[in-house]
């Protein structure tokens, strides 16, 4: 896996097409979205991603998607700048 960044445990890096799938459980979950306006289809999920990918080409930042290093499992995604 290629990180942009890691502490001890988590570990930041752009989207893929993987994701997908992991972020609409998370998506589906009500405690999860307990706070947000609604929830997102698999679809708006998808395109969320890409929207993410491209911001990151373009800007060098977007909410990444953030791993715990010592599996590799998705937590949850987050915006953090990186200066390259």
């Amino acid at each position: 896996m290629k990180y942009l960044s890691t502490s001890d445990r988590p570990g930041f890096r752009n989207w893929e097409s993987a994701d997908i799938n992991p972020v609409v459980q998370i998506n589906a979950d009500m405690q999860v979205m307990e706070f947000f306006p609604c929830m997102a289809t698999k679809e708006q999920t998808a395109q969320f991603i890409e929207r993410m990918k491209s911001q990151f080409e373009q800007n060098a930042f977007c909410y990444f998607a953030v791993d715990q290093l010592s599996t590799e499992h998705l937590l949850i995604y987050r915006t953090l700048r990186i200066n390259l």
